[in-house]
């Protein structure tokens, strides 16, 4: 048996750099799984796991597991944590007490485990709902949702079901706190952030077949603690680095479409290449109006009014599902109007979501934001600092053109005052088109 461990390089995996490829024929599941861990000493410690396993049982009983024995093994080891017994010394003294006791024991009547499969339960435990089944109901009922919800909750289901075979199968009466923590851990115990926002999205499934009375049971996911997330703190960008990412808002040179041969992955060298002068709108909207960067791919020319010197955040695009207007500063107006192509009609988007992601990582590296540097959503937080550096109004205006529901929320994440200075703050708003 073959079982390495490598570095996964690519900077998507930084928090779980280590990867174990755990072959079909060693796979619960029959197919191919790869495992990350945050740690060497971690992914040492599963292969060392899984190959006592195989030692001890050989390769066939592993590859063969049934995914209802998986789920119902973990379930019963959750209810077994402290006791000091294994899952079979439990077996062991669960029948020695039953024949002990003789004809006068009351009858134990087996409940299916928390991996009984719905084939072969009983007709009422073979409409028990599950996980994805009520995922389905709920993205039925909430088609409202913006497309951002609606990725992220089968985002989730997808990542809690793909690191926790055999929970699909496990109806929702048989869950309990300790079945829930576990599905958690196994999915997010490299991320505190994302462990709370699966939390979320299953307590809102949970939830919404409770409302509906589809099942009878209290919420499992209540009585789960969110994790402590620590904030980073993210300083405004300087004046001189926001000139540098319009300056890189320019067709390539002869020496960066060279050096763009070099990039490793198709999508990296094909944006080295690109001319991203159309990338300045886009820069502007969130540098000078603070808006998401979602909500900056869904504005179109119709929706800025330059009479009214306002940008209108319509319900169906807007994270919150709210409308807003954002007062639109002098700077911004002159921006686009600069950058608004003659033949734009009113309904084009402003910035073409196409490759954005891509374009945008490219347009960094061209301004000199490599290697780190470059905080998420900084222009934002910019746009808030500078606002009231500038002292250009007061704190419920920001908090309207910003989109928050309180203002508490930008005092303690957006508004960071420390290193700016008033200067500092005249000078990002007097950052004009040439």
């Amino acid at each position: 048996m073959q079982l390495s461990i490598t570095r996964d390089k690519y900077k998507g995996h930084a928090k779980s750099p280590w990867l174990v490829v755990l072959p079909a024929r060693l796979s619960p599941t029959g197919k191919r799984q790869y495992r990350r861990f945050a740690t060497r000493a971690a992914a040492s410690s599963y292969v060392a796991s899984i190959r006592a396993q195989v030692k001890q049982h050989g390769e066939k009983p592993v590859a063969l597991l049934p995914a209802r024995l998986a789920a119902d093994a973990a379930a019963a080891c959750q209810l077994l944590e402290g006791s000091g017994l294994s899952l079979c010394d439990a077996v062991r003294q669960l029948f020695a007490a039953v024949h002990a006791q003789g004809v006068a024991c009351a009858p134990f009547i087996p409940s299916g485990g928390a991996g009984a499969e719905i084939g072969t339960a009983a007709p009422a435990a073979a409409a028990s709902l599950t996980l994805p089944g009520i995922l389905a109901k709920v993205e039925a009922a909430k088609g409202h949702q913006s497309i951002a919800t609606r990725r992220a909750r089968r985002g989730a289901c997808h990542t809690l079901f793909n690191r926790n075979p055999g929970l699909s199968e496990v109806p929702l009466e048989h869950f309990t706190p300790e079945m829930v923590q576990a599905a958690l851990d196994a999915a997010w115990s490299h991320s505190p952030t994302a462990w709370n926002g699966g939390r979320r999205q299953l307590h809102a499934l949970f939830a919404y077949a409770i409302k509906r009375r589809l099942v009878r049971m209290e919420n499992p996911v209540t009585c789960l603690e969110q994790r402590h997330v620590q904030e980073a703190e993210i300083t405004a960008l300087p004046p001189g680095d926001l000139q540098k990412l319009f300056a890189a808002c320019r067709p390539a040179t002869a020496a960066e479409i060279a050096a763009a041969a070099h990039i490793t992955g198709h999508a990296a060298r094909r944006a080295a290449t690109e001319d991203l002068t159309y990338l300045r709108p886009y820069i502007a909207v969130c540098a000078f109006a603070g808006m998401r960067p979602t909500e900056c791919t869904r504005l179109r020319w119709q929706d800025i009014d330059f009479e009214d010197a306002i940008i209108s955040v319509r319900a169906p695009n807007s994270k919150t599902g709210g409308q807003r207007h954002i007062e639109m500063h002098a700077t911004l107006a002159a921006w686009l109007r600069a950058c608004r192509p003659a033949d734009a009609a009113p309904g084009d988007l402003v910035t073409p979501a196409k490759n954005l992601h891509a374009n945008l990582a490219a347009l960094r590296h061209r301004a000199g934001f490599g290697g780190g540097i470059w905080q998420h959503d900084c222009l934002r937080h910019s746009y808030a600092t500078y606002y009231l550096k500038a002292r250009h109004g007061e704190i419920t205006r920001l908090q309207l053109n910003m989109g928050h529901r309180s203002a508490q929320l930008l005092y303690s994440r957006y508004v960071n005052m420390a290193g700016t200075t008033r200067d500092m703050a005249e000078k990002w708003w007097q950052i004009l088109p040439d």
